[in-house]
C-alpha cells in the first residue's frame, strides 16, 4: 500500500467491466429513456414535447426517428442558398450585422465570412454538441439563441434565422429557443440501423467464428479487430485485445463453436445482441457481442477464469518481454501527451486523461505539472524507454507506470504516464515528471589531433560575490488520481494534492516532532483538563466552511504493537450512540507509524475526516470538519491530512524508528508553548 494516506480513497471508487467494452453511437433516445420502457414520458419528455406528433404525452422511438429524418431533410438545404439569404448587400461576404451569431464560421478571424468559410463551417460536424445530454445542449442553445436574437423578441426570424431555419420544427417560419435545442439534438442523433446483419465483412456466424478463432490462436487477433466499428477501435488497444485472447486460450483451452449455440436478439435501436455458449477445456464460456450495422460495438467474455483478468495481467507483467510489449504499445500515447504539453496545448494533454480524474481533482494539479515540464525542457530530441513499474495500491487495484527519458541535448527529464486497464484499453490516469540530474548530454566528438581550447577563467570582482548556484527542485509531483466510476466500491490509487502557491502555511514544530500544512496559520494552544492533556493546532475557516485541527497527546505506554486494538476502540467510541455514520475506514498497519483514516457523516449532515498516527507513546490526530464533500472542501481536507509528517530534531522527516527518549514530553500546565514559525510554500 502507498505509504501516504489519501483522503480521496474514502470518496472514490472504480469498476472495470471484465473484458467488456461498449461504445455509444448517438443513441440519444436510449440515453433519454431513463426507465428503459421504450417511450419517453413525464420528465423524460422534457423539451421534446414538440416532437410528440399524436399529442398522447409520450414520444415513441418511431416518432423520434421520424423527427431525425425530417431534421436531416430540412438540413439538406444548400449552404450557398443560405449564404445568399444572409448576404443582404450581395458583396460576397458576411460582415457587420450579416455575421452576427455566426462568428464561429470566421476561420481566419478577419472579421468577414467568405462563402468558402461558410460552406466549410456549415457542413462540418458541430464538435461542441458531441456526447452532450439534452440538458447540456439546451444550455448551449440558450447561449447561441441569445447571440442570434438581435431584436431580442424571443424568436429568430428573417436574417436572424439564416443557418438555423432547419430547426423550425413546426414550420411556422420562426425558430424558438426550445426548437433550436431540439434541432441541435436531432442533428447529432442516429436513426439506428434496422438491418444489423449481414455484416460488411460476413454473416453473424462468420463474425463470431473469427472472434473464436482469435481466442484459440492469439496470432489471429486481427480477425476479431477487423470486425470492430471504428468507434469500438478507438477504445480497443490491440495489445490488450491480444492479451485477452492469449489469457482466454491459456485458461480455457480449445474453444469449440456450434452454430446451434448462437442466439440473436434484435434491439429497438436496430442493434443485434449475439451470445454464444462455447465448449472448452474448462466447461463453458459465454461470448457476448453487440453488432450495429454489422460491426462489433460491444464484446464480453464471461467465465470464472475471465473474472481474474486484472490480477492475471498484473502477474504476467513480471515478464520482461511482456513489459516491453506493454511499454511500446503505450509509448505513442505518452509521447503525444508530452508533445502537447511542450507545445502549450494543455487542453489536449488534459483530454488524454480520463475525464473523471479531472472531475475528481480539478485541472490545477495538471496545469502546474505542465508548467513544470516546460520549465525543465524545451523540446524532445530523444524519447527513450527507461523504466516500467506496476503497483497494487490496494487489493485488486492495479496501475502501471511507464517512464521515458526525454532529452533536448542540454536538459533531460523523466516523464511518466500512469495507466489503468479500462475494458479493452488502458486509460491514462495522470502524469509525473522529474528532472534527470544524473543524465548529462554526450560530449561532442573531437579530432584526436585537435585539443579543445581551455575554457576562459571567469572574471571576478573581489568586492562582488559570485551569484549562488540555482536551486533545483527535483522532487516529482504527487501521483495522479485514478479513473473513477461510482458503480463499484473498489478503492482507487491515490489522488494528488494540488501543488500551488496559494498561501498555505507549513508549520514545523521540532518540540512536537511534527510538520503539517493548513490553509492559514494555525494557533497552538495547550489544553489541560482533569481528563486529558494535549497540544492543539487549530484553524477555523468560516470562509472555507471548514475546521482543521491537529491534536498531539501522550500515553504512558508504547501503543505501536497494540495499534489495532487502539484503532478499534477509538472508532467504536466515536460511533456508539453518537448518531454518526461510518462512510469508510482505511488503515496502514505496516507503516513506520501505524495510521488509521476515518470518514464519517455527523447527525447534522456535516462530515468529519480523521487521520490518527501512532508514534510510540504519542498520538497525532488530524481532524477535518466540513459542511459538505465537494471539490472545494475535499482538496483542502486531503492536503491537510496528507501533510502530517513526523520529523526529527533537524526538522527532516523521520526515516528510522522513534526512540522513546526523543518523544516530545507529555504536555503539562506549566510547559510554555514554543515559538513555531510558519514556512510558506517555496
Amino acid at each position: 500500500m502507498n505509504s501516504r494516506y489519501r483522503f480521496s480513497q474514502l470518496l472514490q471508487s472504480i469498476v472495470f467491466g471484465t473484458l467488456l467494452s461498449t461504445v455509444g453511437f448517438g443513441d440519444e433516445f436510449a440515453a433519454l429513456d431513463g426507465n428503459q420502457d421504450g417511450v419517453l414520458s413525464g420528465k423524460e419528455l422534457g423539451g421534446l414535447k414538440i416532437l410528440d406528433a399524436d399529442g398522447d404525452g409520450e414520444l415513441q422511438r418511431s416518432e423520434f426517428v421520424a423527427a431525425i429524418r425530417s431534421q436531416k431533410k430540412r438540413s439538406s438545404t444548400s449552404p450557398q442558398t443560405l449564404f445568399k439569404d444572409r448576404d443582404t448587400n450581395e458583396d460576397g461576404r458576411l460582415s457587420g450585422k450579416e455575421k452576427v451569431g455566426l462568428e464561429k464560421y470566421d476561420a481566419n478571424s478577419d472579421g468577414r465570412i467568405t462563402e468558402d468559410e461558410w460552406r466549410s463551417g456549415f457542413t462540418s460536424a458541430d464538435p461542441e454538441l458531441q456526447g452532450k445530454t439534452l440538458k447540456e445542449i439546451e444550455k448551449i442553445a440558450a447561449v447561441r439563441f441569445k447571440e442570434l436574437d438581435v431584436t431580442e423578441d424571443g424568436r429568430l426570424t428573417g436574417n436572424e434565422a439564416s443557418g438555423v431555419k432547419s430547426f423550425d420544427q413546426n414550420g411556422d417560419g420562426r425558430v424558438l429557443q426550445e426548437e433550436l435545442a431540439v434541432g441541435m439534438l436531432l442533428s447529432i442523433s442516429e436513426e439506428g440501423d434496422s438491418e444489423a446483419s449481414p455484416s460488411p465483412n460476413g454473416s453473424v456466424a462468420e463474425i463470431v467464428a473469427d472472434i473464436v478463432a482469435a481466442m484459440n490462436d492469439p496470432d489471429k487477433v486481427d480477425l476479431a479487430y477487423s470486425h470492430m466499428h471504428d468507434k469500438m477501435k478507438e477504445v480497443t488497444d490491440p495489445f490488450l485485445l491480444k492479451y485477452v485472447c492469449t489469457y482466454a486460450s491459456k485458461t480455457h483451452k480449445n474453444f469449440q463453436l456450434s452454430k446451434a449455440n448462437i442466439k440473436e436478439v434484435k434491439l429497438e435501436s436496430g442493434a443485434l445482441d449475439v451470445s454464444a455458449k462455447l465448449k472448452c477445456g474448462k466447461g463453458d464460456l459465454t461470448l457476448s457481442v453487440t453488432l450495429l450495422k454489422g460491426q462489433v460495438v460491444a464484446l464480453a467474455l464471461d467465465s470464472p477464469e475471465m473474472n481474474e483478468i486484472d490480477q492475471a495481467l498484473f502477474n504476467d507483467l513480471q515478464d520482461e518481454d511482456l513489459q516491453l510489449e506493454f511499454c511500446r504499445a503505450y509509448q505513442p500515447k505518452i509521447r503525444q501527451a508530452l508533445d502537447f504539453i511542450l507545445n502549450g496545448d494543455d487542453g489536449k494533454a488534459l483530454a488524454l486523461v480520463h475525464p473523471s480524474v479531472i472531475e475528481q481533482i480539478g485541472e490545477i494539479p495538471f496545469i502546474n505539472l505542465f508548467a513544470r515540464v516546460r520549465s525543465q525542457i524545451n523540446k524532445v530530441d530523444k524519447f527513450e524507454l527507461e523504466a516500467f513499474s506496476r503497483d497494487e495500491g490496494q487489493p485488486g487495484v492495479y496501475t502501471y507506470t511507464v517512464t521515458f527519458l526525454a532529452t533536448d541535448g542540454k536538459e533531460a527529464i523523466r516523464f511518466s504516464g500512469v495507466l489503468q486497464r479500462d475494458g479493452l484499453h488502458s486509460t491514462l490516469t495522470g502524469y509525473t515528471v522529474e528532472r534527470a540530474l544524473d543524465i548529462a548530454p554526450p560530449a561532442p566528438v573531437m579530432d584526436d589531433d585537435v585539443q579543445p581550447p581551455p575554457a576562459p577563467a571567469p572574471v571576478m570582482d573581489d568586492e562582488v560575490a559570485p551569484p549562488p548556484a540555482p536551486v533545483v527542485d527535483d522532487d516529482s509531483l504527487p501521483q495522479p488520481a485514478p479513473v473513477v466510476n461510482d458503480d463499484d466500491d473498489v478503492p482507487l490509487p491515490p489522488a494528488p494534492a494540488p501543488n500551488v502557491d496559494d498561501g498555505w502555511h507549513k508549520t514545523v514544530s521540532i518540540r512536537d516532532g511534527v510538520q503539517f500544512e493548513m490553509p492559514e496559520e494555525a494557533k497552538r494552544v495547550l489544553l489541560n483538563t482533569d481528563k486529558r492533556k494535549s497540544i492543539q493546532y487549530t484553524l477555523a475557516s468560516s470562509q472555507r466552511r471548514m475546521t482543521f485541527t491537529l491534536d498531539i497527546s501522550a500515553t504512558e505506554t508504547d501503543l505501536t504493537s497494540e495499534h489495532e486494538v487502539f484503532f478499534d476502540t477509538f472508532k467504536n467510541a466515536l460511533l456508539n450512540d453518537s448518531g454518526r455514520e461510518l462512510l469508510k475506514e482505511d488503515r496502514e498497519p505496516q507503516a513506520q507509524f501505524p495510521n488509521q483514516l476515518l470518514l464519517m457523516k455527523n447527525p447534522d449532515g456535516s462530515f468529519m475526516a480523521l487521520r490518527t498516527i501512532i508514534a510510540g507513546k504519542n498520538i497525532y490526530r488530524g481532524t477535518w470538519l466540513g459542511k459538505s464533500i465537494d471539490e472545494e472542501t475535499r482538496v483542502p481536507a486531503q492536503r491537510f491530512l496528507e501533510s502530517i509528517v513526523m520529523i526529527d530534531a533537524g526538522g527532516a522527516p523521520r526515516t528510522g524508528s522513534l526512540p522513546a527518549t526523543e518523544l516530545p514530553p507529555p504536555p503539562t500546565g506549566t510547559t510554555p508553548a514554543p515559538v513555531v514559525d510558519p514556512i510558506p510554500n517555496e
